[in-house]
Parts: C-alpha cells; structure tokens; sequence
C-alpha cells in the first residue's frame, strides 16, 4: 500500500480557514439535525462594479464590497481538523499527528462579515484576485451596548439587577492541539450571569460613576452557570478498504486492522467519538473592564446543581466520520450549501441526513 501523505481531515471552514461550528457536527444529535443550525444568512452587496483602464488594450478592474450577514443559532455543535500522515499495511497503521484543533459551544443571534473582493486582469496579467474580510461583528452585542447606553445615560441608576453581564452571542470553548498530541480533548463552553451587587452598595457609587465615564465597569456578585462538558476522541481511522481500531498518544495513532471498510484506496477516513453533557451551576465572579481597552473576568468554578440532586445527562458514545483523499491539505467542502441571498429572494434552509450513529 502507499504511503499516506501528509493529509488534512476537518470539517468545513469559514473565512480566513477558521473552523465553522454552523458546518460542524452536533453535541446531542436530534433527528436529521446536524449541528443545530436553525437561521438565515445571505450576502448583502454594497458596491459591485467593472471598469476598463486605459484606451488599447485596456485593463480590468472588478470591486466588490459587500457584508455576509447571519441571524439564528448553530449548535450546541464542535469542529474540528487533524492533519496525519504515514503508511498502512493489510495488518496495521501508523500515522503521525502534526496539527488539530477544536471547538465546541453555540452561536447565536446575529452576525456581520464586511468583505473586499478585488480582481484584476489585463496588461500581461491574466488575473488576479485579492480577498479581505474582517472578523465577524457582533450585531447583537453592539444593538444591546447601544441601548443600555440609552437606558443609563444621565442617570445615576448604574444598572439592573439580574442584568446577565456574562451573555455573549458565542459561547464557545476552543481546544489546543490535544486531538493531535494525545488522540482526545475536553471541552467545557460555558455561560455565565453574574447577578451584580456593586450597584447595591452606597459606598462604591462614585468609583461606579467614575468607571462608567472614561468607559469601564465593575460588577461583583453570584453567578448562575450552564455548562456543557465535551469530551472528543479519534477511534479509527479506515483507508484502502481496511479499518483500524487506534489509540492515540505522543502525537501518533497506531493501531491493528480490526475489519473491513468502503473507503478506496487514496482515501483517509477518521472516525470521532464524543461524549457530552450539561451542567447548571452557582458559583461567583466579578468583571472588571478600563477605558474600554482592558478588561478581565473571573469567576470560580461552578457547584453543579444536577450532580447534587443526582441527575446523570451524560450522552452515550456519538460516532461521526471525516473523510479527504490523501494529500488534501485545503478545507473540506461545505456539509450545507452556502446561501446568497439578495434582497427580496426567500430561501430555504434544507438539513442533510445526519451522519450520526448512537451507539447503546
């Protein structure tokens, strides 16, 4: 059998080739649901025009500006990539590990992606193309800090209690390169409120006003936590019509062929199992954030309500498989097709078959 080239097994990638939880796979599968995805995104174009340079001959020049705009949630969901290469034989495998990453946790509410798409041809080019895209702006997040500016300007109130200074719309959790290092990696996203009791105390009312004017804010309370523990690990891998059982440690994977498979011959398919549960928890944190420019969040881990009251939410082993020929090192196809919509067109969001299996 031939070697296996170095090869990146992942699953589909958003822009700057940044993992994407709304392509991933599901933490707790219901259905034909892959990864939890419920929502609409569509490509709103801003500036989309051709122009020629020069009189002979003329050069040109097509600018594209643009936003990617998403409303809705994917997940509880993770994704991940894992880049191995090595041989395998009709008894066994061994493949080096050299990069992996993970994440894990829900996105939700609504996003924005400006992007610059320049291309240019002519002049002894035959063309050339250019992309830029910001990171993704959290519309939600800026809509709310807007209104809570509203709400509290001129006025000494510093807040509501019960206000959730922990929301985000991303909660997620990412992995070092464990999966590669050791064959598994844990993951706990989480969401926290904190249940501020600074603005309760007379004392502290001034350093409060003062924090809010050059841009900052301090809260110190209770907190009330949901977390969602996650465990990943590589269980097989499946090439040439073998599959083999591995386990993982000091950044390799070997293992013995264990039965057979329908994966051909220049084909690399990884199989991953998780485990995932939920946590509600009590704990306490306070916030701290300067000038809008420094800020830090700490807050102690969490007493777990549902083991207290011995209730047991762990999932059984969930199976799901990546697959990429041998040598591919770019990102996986989309497991969705990409919708770009324009003003005025109704899409559907239509879900794969889920290639999950259950296992008792």
């Amino acid at each position: 059998m031939p070697a296996i080239q170095k090869t990146r097994l992942n699953t589909p990638t958003s822009v700057g080739n940044a993992l994407d939880l709304c392509q991933g796979f599901a933490m707790y599968p219901i259905g034909t649901l892959r990864a939890g995805v419920s929502g609409e995104s569509w490509t709103l174009p801003l500036i989309d025009g051709h122009w020629t340079i020069g009189p002979y001959d003329g050069a040109v020049l097509q600018l594209t500006i643009g936003c990617d705009f998403f409303f809705g949630i994917c997940g509880p969901a993770y994704a991940t990539d894992l880049t191995v290469e090595g041989t395998a034989t009709d008894t066994d495998i061994s493949l080096t590990a050299s990069a992996s990453q993970t994440i894990a946790g829900v996105v939700i509410g609504a996003g924005c992606t400006p992007k610059i798409d320049i291309r240019f041809s002519g002049w002894a080019i035959d063309d050339f193309s250019y992309k830029i895209a910001a990171p993704q702006l959290d519309l939600i997040g800026i809509i709310i800090g807007k209104l809570l500016d509203k709400q509290t300007e001129g006025s000494d109130d510093e807040g509501f209690f019960g206000l959730p200074s922990g929301a985000s719309s991303s909660v997620v959790d990412k992995g070092p390169n464990a999966l590669a290092q050791t064959g598994k990696v844990s993951l706990r996203p989480e969401f926290y409120f904190i249940f501020d009791l600074m603005q309760f105390i007379p004392q502290l009312r001034p350093l409060l006003l003062f924090l809010k004017k050059v841009g900052g804010s301090f809260s110190l309370g209770p907190t009330f936590n949901i977390v969602l523990p996650f465990e990943l690990n590589v269980s097989k891998f499946r090439t040439a019509g073998h599959e083999y059982t591995v386990t993982g440690g000091s950044s390799k994977f070997t293992g013995a062929r264990t039965g057979a498979a329908t994966v051909g011959a220049d084909e690399l398919e990884v199989e991953l199992t998780h485990h995932s549960s939920v946590e509600f928890g009590l704990g306490i944190g306070f916030e701290l954030c300067v000038l809008k420019l420094f800020s830090l969040a700490r807050h102690s881990r969490p007493f777990d309500i549902l083991a207290l009251l011995k209730v047991h939410t762990t999932t059984s082993p969930i199976t799901n498989a990546l697959k990429a020929r041998y040598g591919a090192t770019d990102t996986a196809p989309p497991m969705f097709p990409e919708h770009e919509m324009n003003q005025g067109q109704e899409y559907e969001i239509l879900f794969e078959d889920a290639e999950v299996e259950v296992m008792a």
